[in-house]
């Protein structure tokens, strides 16, 4: 199956080993009608074929080619038939199929922009089982060795950290309010657990934020984003990551001097005085967007 728009096309699915349909004899085809092989003698097509062009919209249509063997048998018309009568659904279905492709692109921007920030969700059940995770989730679980999807269940290793869960967990499904737990200081991890709706059943919806660790961060993404030079970017990171000026030349091997000097470049460059004023620009900014 191919869709085009102008003539360029812009989506396609094969199954099997069926020939490639070139485009003039797609802009050849009428629509609604059902084609065989003997019709299109510039296509190349050497076993039995059928095809059938429908319209989506003014630009853009969705041709159907079923192929069969060279060695087997030809379509008989009652087949032809059947591939005729789709004529007046193909067009609407593909539509409806591509609709839900740029749905699926669209959550997947979400999901993405979601991870950049450190945020995912896990979906419970009244009792505790998990329904669903976030990609940000699923990879957060993996990498603490909490094995959710496996599991079904948040079981955290920590008895003082598993106590407060199923605290928070039951004041949430008594609708008591948002309830919010820590789950790690390194990196801070924390939960929002909040009563939800999800497919008309009751079901506890928890936010994970995972802080970034701003010094993990590619030098490239702070010195793109603020315009600094690759030394500033790594100073801007030790102090993103809670480091004072001392700390971060000791990290660095630099020379208190040369941390002091490079950073009033930083703030030169970035238009604000001091380190408050400059942890908050970051923390304001689109940085983690950029890696």
């Amino acid at each position: 199956m191919r869709v085009e728009r102008a003539g360029n096309t812009i989506f396609s699915v094969r199954q099997g080993a069926s020939p490639e349909l070139p485009s003039d004899s797609v802009l050849r085809m009428r629509f609604d009608r059902v084609y065989g092989q003997e019709d299109l003698t510039s296509a190349a097509l050497e076993g039995p074929t059928r095809l059938m062009k429908a319209r989506i919209d003014g630009v853009t249509s969705v041709v159907l080619m079923v192929v069969r063997p060279a060695h087997a048998r030809d379509f008989r018309s009652v087949e032809g038939q059947y591939l005729s009568g789709l004529a007046p659904f193909l067009g609407q279905a593909t539509e409806g199929y591509l609709a839900a492709l740029r749905t699926q692109s669209l959550a997947q921007f979400d999901a993405e922009a979601g991870a950049q920030l450190g945020a995912g969700w896990i979906l419970f059940d009244t009792a505790g089982k998990i329904l669903a995770l976030s990609d940000f989730a699923a990879e957060w679980e993996a990498a603490q060795g909490l094995r959710l999807s496996e599991r079904r269940r948040f079981e955290p290793t920590d008895p003082a950290i598993a106590a407060a869960f199923r605290g928070a967990f039951s004041r949430a499904v008594a609708d008591t309010g948002a309830q919010t737990l820590r789950i790690s200081d390194t990196p801070l991890t924390e939960m929002v657990l909040r009563p939800d709706m999800f497919q008309e059943e009751p079901v506890i919806r928890a936010v994970l934020r995972v802080a970034p660790d701003y010094a993990r961060l590619f030098d490239t993404q702070f010195a793109t984003h603020f315009g600094l030079s690759p030394s500033e970017a790594r100073l801007l990171a030790r102090l993103c990551a809670g480091d004072s000026l001392k700390q971060a030349s000791e990290v660095l091997g630099w020379t208190i001097e040369t941390t002091r000097s490079c950073s009033k470049q930083i703030y030169a460059r970035t238009g604000v005085s001091g380190q408050p004023a400059l942890i908050k620009l970051v923390y304001d900014s689109a940085v983690l967007s950029c890696g």
